[in-house]
């Protein structure tokens, strides 16, 4: 890791009912793996219940997705940076079939998950979901998140 750090925010998008949904996938450059540093996943309403986030894998970025633009921490900061994202795309991307779930998270704060740190690699080539299930549905979330590269 090179020290260069980027946030990644998606702003608020509909949550499905009782169904896992990405709404954040982070695409590490090939041969250049990135460390996902810091989560936070907020919601519009005022208690999040039943709410659940899960990292896992991914194998391909689904259909419908629109491009996340990352902005580095410290803008001073002069090399690019290679790693991409998506959010949101209206078919879910495909998964690894081993060890697919990285992390998962119960969800049980007011306005959501504040700033989690974290340290999960994601090699170089390869693609981490951040998904959210919503056993209710009708709430508006929010990931941002912060990765090393």
């Amino acid at each position: 890791m090179a020290g260069v750090f980027a946030t990644w925010n998606t702003g608020f998008s509909a949550t499905t009912a009782a169904t896992y949904k990405t709404f954040l996938q982070i695409v590490a450059a090939t041969n250049q793996r990135v460390m996902l540093t810091n989560l936070s996943v907020l919601t519009n309403d005022a208690v999040a219940d039943n709410v659940r986030v899960r990292l896992i894998r991914q194998d391909d970025a689904g259909s419908g997705s629109s491009a996340v633009t990352g902005d580095k921490v410290n803008w001073l900061d002069t090399e690019t940076l290679q790693t991409t994202a998506i959010k949101t795309p209206s078919s879910e991307p495909a998964v690894v079939t081993r060890s697919e779930v990285v992390l998962e998270l119960s969800v049980n704060e007011p306005n959501g998950l504040q700033s989690k740190s974290m340290n999960v690699v994601i090699p170089g080539g390869s693609r981490l979901g951040v998904q959210i299930y919503n056993a209710v549905g009708t709430d508006s979330m929010s990931v941002h998140a912060i990765t090393e590269e």
